[in-house]
């Protein structure tokens, strides 16, 4: 598209296919989006929402960053992010980190019903499983060895 620059028509800068100056875009072509009169490849982070070609600001209150579907990723300093929102403090069971609501209550899963650490508990039922069945393919394979090992381990 061509703009009027004084008496002469003057092309539009690339990828912008309507301007209204020569630093004015008001429409981008193929897959560049409308920011600040420009037309850029990507959104900034602020601006990820997609909206008729142009890039928007995210539509959560404090959010700092979302992606194009409008979901917050990040909030503006001095709020805390929790569930796609931005608060000034956490909610009753949650904590600030400085950045992020944390839940008070956390699982363990290091651990199982035994109290053996959960990798070693696999590894030991692994090596032991490993063990019995060289003991069937050779009979040189000492079944008290395999036992030991699997102690030792837990």
């Amino acid at each position: 598209m061509f703009v009027q620059s004084g008496t002469a028509c003057v092309a539009c800068k690339v990828n912008c296919t309507v301007c209204t100056s020569l630093t004015t875009c008001t429409q981008c072509s193929g897959s560049t989006y409308l920011y600040n009169n420009a037309c850029l490849n990507s959104c900034p982070a602020a601006y990820a929402v997609i909206i008729d070609g142009a890039c928007t600001a995210c539509t959560t209150q404090f959010c700092a960053t979302c992606n194009n579907a409008d979901v917050c990723l990040t909030c503006k300093s001095g709020y805390l992010f929790f569930n796609a929102v931005c608060l000034t403090n956490c909610t009753s069971g949650y904590f600030s980190n400085g950045t992020h609501c944390l839940s008070t209550v956390t699982p363990v899963l290091t651990e199982s019903s035994t109290g053996f650490p959960v990798p070693f508990s696999i590894a030991g039922a692994v090596l032991l499983i490993a063990c019995l069945m060289s003991r069937l393919q050779f009979n040189q394979t000492y079944l008290s060895g395999a036992v030991y090992a699997f102690i030792g381990i837990l």
